[in-house]
């Protein structure tokens, strides 16, 4: 019971059937021609190349027959197109050797040292830094609680710049890598100018949430808005510590706890955000959409001492097609707040005293400086003053390596297509075992202690986030050792293999929203000593800062280069290591030029050192060039691929998620840039390899012939349905229609 053997399937690995050679009877020559028995494939081929014949077709004799009689040649087989139609992983076309100009690595492990951070990252600075740029102590000792300790390059710019009181009415653009601190940026200089306003009245002066918004925050995406909401909530704790604090002089004024967030998104209840807008609302953190409702619709929202409009992910909220609905937010703003004042100045006899700014300040976040922010800063900024980290040229180009995190590897994998799933599989499960050695020293006894990874993983569609989530999810489960059998290849300690078993969870916009909040929260939340994987599309790629994250996945490339940089941004946050991979076909390679030309820095991974790492145990990764020999490899990938496709033969759903999410990703594929579909052209991708991707033993086109009847069911549904509804006699169109029989009854009588 010493040894345990890791069973990947219960099902035996199935065996190539024989091939058949068809001897006509009335030709006993050509039995000298056939080959033989036991040549080997390629000594066959070549015999039946030099005979100039392709290899002939088995046909049954009396059908032969049949056809000779007829004068006609044999016809051959029609495939069934629900059986698999590629045999194994490691034959036939789409291994390519492709050679990019990189560094190659043929190892899990970095054999590169991470790059060393910027210097004005590693300056030492006192205790009291954020106090240096003009923060209150009250809220630098938050930061403090918070573990913000230091500032970031933008953070000792920014600040400053926001609180310098000659450019008190000037607009902003902050440009800073992903993950450089852009959110506390632009928040701690608007909480610091309220905490002075609040400063400078008298004791008895009534300061609450009912003054009104003074902040509004626009963002594209629901996690976003609710992360940034999260973060002040926290920021505006600072009152009651503060309060507490025994060295806080006796004739010092108590802080007061009057400054509320508010969140309003989709897929919440509207009448319970009105609810909060009506009691007061200091800050408000939205996505567009909502925030032009409650503008046009919630009588109660006052903006009458509004001084700050943000717009975070600038460039994404163009992209997403936000640009006339950011423009009806900037005019709906300002007209609110005019006819505001203008009302309290008729009834007050004076001229309305704002608080902060007698006009709405403008201020432009994004990491990447795109021609889209480019246009949305022309349009709503005045004189925009343009905020970089030290020694950074705020006219760079809008993808180039400064926007990429400092301590970040990043790694490209030419996978061939139909060993896509199994290279995945096998990374996750390399990644995972790799964190477990580095960590086990540590923490022998305590698995509290260990230290595993984090991983997001991009896909290109929804369907496709559902199919991988519910196979990953059964095959984790499936996925635990037992003790050696007979016909076992590996030999591991079961405690081990269990300790590198992940969780995997989901994310993408067509979850409902309490689905897509308590996915996101669980993920960040995730015991950091086991494995946690999330599948999402782009709605995580833009500015949602995740706890300890390890790793980034790019399953499948994005649609832009800028794309490419926000979703690596996720990993290697506030000077911390992290790892980015990307899978490309090999006929996909000329895509590396397109990245290395803007500057960003890959280095390649050889696709066998991603399989190899599947069929070593945790005690076999941890011997130092230690590889498991080819035929193992190519044994134990074919069993998994095997098991993943006979898995989904008895689950119907799980089978129909499998053919949405192929039809899906070849919609997707279709979408790429124009200058980029060279790379990305449906016509070099092979169908009945993509296929195995998904599991699938159905060829392509069946599939697409299913997608097209049922979309006629549906349509003729719809018909049917219409058919059956009964007309609504108040309908204007059936009283002109009965309007009408009448005059005709009328004419013919």
């Amino acid at each position: 019971m010493d040894d345990f053997q890791l069973n990947i399937s219960s099902a035996p690995l199935p065996k190539p059937p024989k091939k058949k050679v068809f001897v006509p009877r009335e030709d006993p020559s050509a039995a000298a021609q056939a080959p033989q028995k036991h040549a080997s494939r390629s000594a066959r081929r070549e015999q039946g190349n030099a005979n100039g014949d392709r290899p002939t077709q088995y046909v049954p004799q009396a059908k032969a027959a049949a056809g000779a009689a007829a004068g006609a040649a044999p016809a051959p087989r029609k495939r069934d197109p629900t059986k698999g139609f590629v045999s194994s992983l490691f034959s036939g076309a789409g291994h390519e050797q492709v050679s990019v100009g990189l560094p190659v690595e043929d190892s899990l492990s970095s054999l590169t040292p991470a790059p060393a951070p910027a210097a004005a990252d590693l300056a030492s600075r006192p205790a009291g830094a954020f106090q240096d740029l003009g923060i209150m102590a009250p809220l630098a000792a938050q930061l403090e609680r918070m573990k913000m300790l230091q500032p970031t390059g933008i953070q000792r710019t920014a600040i400053p710049a926001m609180l310098d009181q000659a450019k008190a009415a000037g607009d902003y653009v902050i440009k800073a890598q992903t993950g450089s601190g852009k959110t506390l940026a632009f928040l701690l200089p608007i909480i610091e100018r309220l905490i002075r306003w609040e400063r400078r009245q008298p004791a008895d002066a009534k300061i609450d949430r009912t003054l009104g918004t003074m902040a509004v925050i626009v963002v594209p995406t629901r996690e976003l808005a609710l992360q940034i909401h999260k973060v002040l909530e926290t920021l505006l704790r600072y009152t009651s510590a503060s309060n507490k604090d025994s060295s806080r002089e006796a004739s010092e004024t108590p802080l007061r706890h009057w400054m509320v967030p508010c969140c309003l998104i989709g897929g919440e209840k509207k009448k319970a955000e009105k609810a909060r807008i009506r009691k007061g609302a200091t800050f408000v953190v939205s996505t567009p959409g909502r925030l032009v409702d409650h503008l046009k619709t919630t009588e109660a929202f006052q903006l009458r001492n509004l001084s700050y409009f943000v717009m975070d992910e600038a460039d994404r909220l163009q992209d997403m097609g936000f640009e006339k609905v950011v423009e009806e937010i900037h005019q709906l703003l300002h007209s609110r707040q005019t006819e505001e004042r203008q009302a309290i100045a008729e009834k007050t006899g004076s001229a309305f005293k704002p608080m902060i700014s007698n006009r709405i300040k403008k201020v432009l976040c994004s990491a990447t400086m795109s021609p889209a922010a480019q246009a949305l800063a022309r349009m709503t900024l005045k004189n925009p003053d343009w905020i970089v980290p030290d020694g950074q040229d705020a006219s760079a180009d809008a993808e180039s390596v400064s926007d990429t995190p400092t301590l970040l590897r990043q790694y490209v994998t030419f996978v061939p297509t139909k060993q896509r799933f199994v290279a995945l599989v096998s990374l996750l499960y390399g990644l995972a075992v790799q964190a477990y050695n580095k960590s086990r020293m540590g923490a022998i006894g305590d698995h509290s202690a260990l230290r595993s990874i984090k991983v997001i993983i991009f896909v290109a569609t929804c369907d496709a986030v559902d199919f991988y989530h519910q196979v990953l999810s059964e095959a984790v489960e499936r996925f635990r050792p037992q003790v050696a059998g007979p016909d076992g290849l590996l030999s591991a300690d079961a405690s081990e293999i269990e300790l590198v078993r992940p969780t995997v969870y989901k994310l993408h916009g067509s979850m409902a929203q309490p689905d897509r909040h308590a996915q996101l929260n669980a993920f960040s939340a995730g015991a950091v000593n086991r494995p946690q994987v999330l599948l999402a599309t782009d709605i995580v790629g833009r500015g949602i800062d995740i706890p300890n994250m390890t790793h980034i996945i790019q399953f499948d490339p994005p649609n832009e280069v800028g794309d490419y940089v926000h979703r690596i941004g996720r990993t290697a946050r506030q000077n911390r290591e992290g790892e980015a991979w990307l899978f490309l076909s090999p006929h996909e390679h000329e895509y590396v030029n397109v990245l290395t030309n803007r500057g960003l820095r890959l280095v390649e991974k050889k696709a066998t050192a991603v399989l190899n790492h599947f069929c070593m145990t945790p005690k076999q990764a941890r011997v130092a060039g230690y590889r498991p020999p080819s035929r193992v490899v190519e044994a134990v990938m074919n069993k998994l691929q095997f098991d993943f496709e006979n898995g989904l033969s008895p689950a119907q759903m799980i089978t129909t998620l499998a053919e949405k999410a192929f039809a899906s990703h070849l919609r997707a594929y279709a979408s790429h840039r124009p200058s980029e579909r060279g790379i990305f052209n449906l016509k070099k991708l092979h169908m009945g390899h993509l296929a195995k991707t998904f599991g699938l033993q159905t060829a392509p086109t069946h599939i697409a012939q299913k997608q097209v009847q049922a979309a006629t069911r549906s349509a003729a549904a719809v018909a049917a349905e219409e058919k059956k509804r009964k007309p609504d006699p108040n309908d204007p169109n059936e009283i002109k229609k009965r309007m009408y029989l009448m005059a005709k009854k009328i004419e013919m009588a």
